[in-house]
């Protein structure tokens, strides 16, 4: 799918920014569990489509353009944004 939005904006001339969070399994699925959808730019997934997603994603390399990869183990998902 990063593949898809990069030939999306190659005729534009914008390179993309891939930003890689990286956390364990159990803590993204323990923040989207805690999603509600009482805010606009919540996703909530069906538990068992959020594991197979988390179990099946490819992280991103250097290799695909511009990388940032950020340490995903911040504050709890009830933090106030």
């Amino acid at each position: 799918m990063r593949n898809e939005y990069r030939r999306l904006l190659a005729p534009t001339g914008v390179i993309p920014e891939t930003v890689h969070v990286v956390t364990d399994r159990e803590t993204a699925l323990a923040r989207l569990r805690a999603r509600r959808g009482t805010h606009p730019d919540d996703v909530v997934l069906p538990p068992e489509v959020a594991a197979r997603y988390i179990d099946h994603f490819e992280p991103p390399t250097a290799d695909e353009g511009p990388l940032t990869v950020v340490d995903g183990e911040g504050p709890p998902p009830d933090t106030p944004r």
